[in-house]
């Protein structure tokens, strides 16, 4: 049984009627008690803003891809003090679902499948959830990008603390590489 993450945002869409290939502009902004609790999960201070404009486009039966733009302002606290570092987000992103996947099919699409980055066994997509997926990735990317080499310290320790998103272990190890490859 595949495990659900219910959505702080849930933003549900359902494709119409028919095979033929078309696209769907989408444009939807996150509540405050959205953005309150969107700003738990990610362990921010605050969102005060999150806009999302995404354009679905059928490509086959059950596949669809989404090419989304997410515009977010979030306020988060600073390593080692009580100062609050303001984030602004305006970037792009791209998914490629697959619906009304059977679920005992799930394992082998996935390894099978490296175009599509979702398998749903529902017959729609959770916009929101998708949002805030890209949003958590963006907000590591963004991290990632604004340390230098200078910033990173001595100890993992601070680079694991700077990277809280679910990909934080995968950055902090990228981030000890880097500095253990400009020492060597």
């Amino acid at each position: 049984m595949i495990k659900q993450i219910k959505s702080e945002m849930p933003f549900l869409w359902e494709p119409k009627e028919g095979s033929g290939k078309s696209a769907e502009d989408i444009v939807f902004r996150a509540n405050k008690k959205q953005r309150e609790l969107i700003a738990i999960r990610l362990g921010l201070r605050a969102l005060n803003d999150l806009k999302v404009k995404v354009t679905i486009t059928r490509q086959r039966d059950n596949i669809f891809q989404l090419d989304g733009h997410i515009s977010a302002e979030i306020y988060k606290s600073t390593l080692g003090n009580d100062n609050i570092e303001e984030v602004l987000v305006n970037d792009d992103f791209q998914e490629s679902v697959q619906l009304n996947v059977p679920e005992e099919k799930l394992g082998v699409l996935i390894n099978d499948n490296q175009l599509i980055t979702e398998f749903l066994t529902e017959g729609f997509i959770d916009l929101g959830e998708i949002a805030v997926q890209n949003l958590s990735l963006l907000l590591d990317h963004t991290y990632q990008n604004t340390l230098s080499d200078d910033n990173l310290g001595a100890t993992s320790e601070v680079t694991k603390i700077k990277y809280d998103g679910p990909f934080s272990e995968l950055a902090s190890l990228l981030a000890e590489k880097k500095r253990t490859k400009g020492n060597g």
